[in-house]
């Protein structure tokens, strides 16, 4: 793992989903950005939101089921979109189980053909689904084995779900054949388990370079201040200061400064956060205050849109480039049902054509979907799928509430609709190319056909 010291002065905010996730200290934030990406993805895993790019897999499906939980089975990302006919696969990620308490998850890379091994992580947890321990394993092409490189450990507070005690990163020492500790996390709570204060050692020279943040809330519980500050010998220097207001409980405007050295601060950046009425984030923008214009300058603009059962189906995220516009992506997000990801296509604005275009898409499969298949054989009678061959959305000739089944000819259950009376169209777009077995059910029929995605 590369850590990279940086400037006082480039301490910035990044605060994005505060209560929805644990926050690594802000006064570390900075050096989190050039860390390896096995070190982020197990943090990202773990609850915290980590700036900077990430690896291409989450090596644990964040989201919550409001029904029976599945087993994340494999990802693909597929890319080379609108570059060729087809798409290439360039990235695979499967998941194994061997503990009610671990899981693993192996990371390939598409080459010459060929699944080849990246990467080897293994997440261990307690028994109240804490997590107590992640390590990763870099796979050495010449040797065929995979290699120890990093390592997490995390110390959960009492009987807490969410809150950490402490939390230690180290890095394997080939010649010492031992792992190094790199960074060592330290929280502190008051009576009502709100985080007080947290003390971040980076270890990476003969001397650490230690940190401390103190945090500050309202009466009302909200988190109002972080102070941040670099601890030297007994003498703490501050750095700077973020600051928060709210609306309802909700942040509304978080402000950062940083220490003029005189027992001041100066305005550097802000975040603004705009929501829908059912509370979830609609808008975020992010300003840096630009000391010439004597005013705010716009830098990022993050938008969310939800589907009907309030899930995040799209977000698009445009930033200001040095070339002066607007470099705009998309995320938008399929799903199986609940809340389980079925696939995330990745899109780019392309400001010659005007037009969005795809980039990626991953596609999530779990193992047990196949379990709503029929024990019985039963008698189908033809589906009448149109258009067959098709780009994307399906019509279907059936009347009454009818229940939709989707599985690959590997048997594997990838979608599943309930179509209510009225309804003919199928969207089943997210889908890669391929054959797929379509099984449709009514009160007292049945009914199969094959589909041939393009």
């Amino acid at each position: 793992m590369k850590f990279l010291l940086l400037p006082v002065l480039s301490w910035t905010l990044a605060i994005s989903q505060i209560f929805a996730q644990n926050q690594l200290p802000v006064s570390i934030q900075p050096y989190a950005v050039h860390w390896s990406f096995a070190v982020k993805d197990m943090l990202y895993a773990a609850g915290y939101e980590v700036p900077g790019p990430r690896g291409n897999v989450d090596l644990v499906n964040h989201l919550e089921s409001r029904s029976e939980e599945l087993q994340l089975d494999s990802i693909i990302s597929y890319y080379g979109y609108g570059i060729s006919q087809d798409s290439l696969p360039l990235f695979r990620s499967i998941f194994t189980y061997p503990g009610t308490t671990v899981h693993v998850v192996e990371e390939y890379f598409f080459e010459k053909f060929y699944w080849t091994p990246v990467r080897r992580s293994t997440l261990k947890t307690d028994n109240l689904g804490r997590m107590e321990e992640t390590i990763a394993e870099a796979y050495d092409s010449e040797a065929g084995i995979y290699i120890q490189e990093s390592r997490i450990r995390f110390y959960p507070k009492e009987n807490s779900l969410d809150l950490v005690d402490s939390l230690f990163v180290y890095e394997w020492s080939a010649a010492n054949k031992s792992w190094v500790r790199q960074l060592a996390v330290t929280n502190k709570y008051d009576e009502l388990n709100q985080l007080t204060s947290s003390k971040s050692s980076i270890e990476v020279f003969e001397i650490p370079f230690v940190f401390l943040d103190r945090y500050t809330y309202n009466p009302s519980g909200d988190l109002v201040q972080i102070q941040s500050f670099i601890v030297d010998a007994e003498a703490e220097i501050s750095t700077g200061k973020q600051e928060f207001q709210y609306h309802d409980h909700l942040v509304v405007n978080a402000t950062t400064y940083i220490d003029d050295g005189i027992n001041g601060f100066i305005t550097q950046s802000k975040i603004e956060y705009n929501y829908t009425d059912f509370n979830k984030e609609e808008l975020v923008q992010s300003f840096v205050y630009d000391f010439k214009m004597q005013d705010w300058t716009l830098t990022q603009v993050d938008g969310y849109g939800y589907d009907i059962d309030e899930r995040v189906n799209l977000k698009e995220v445009s930033t200001f480039s040095s070339e002066g516009f607007w470099d705009r992506h998309q995320t938008r997000v399929c799903y199986i049902s609940d809340e389980y990801v079925a696939s995330e296509a990745e899109y780019f604005y392309d400001n010659n054509t005007e037009s969005w275009l795809q980039e990626s898409k991953k596609y999530f499969y779990y193992d047990q979907l196949s379990a709503v298949e029929d024990e019985e054989p039963v008698k189908a009678d033809a589906l009448f799928l149109y258009p067959n061959p098709s780009p994307g959305v399906v019509q279907i000739k059936l009347v009454g509430d009818i229940s939709i089944y989707v599985y690959s000819l590997s048997g594997q259950l990838v979608q599943q609709f309930h179509m209510a009376p009225g309804e003919k169209m199928l969207d089943l777009s997210h889908l890669p190319p391929g054959i797929y077995q379509v099984r449709a059910k009514s009160d007292e029929d049945y009914f199969s056909g094959k589909l041939i995605m393009q």
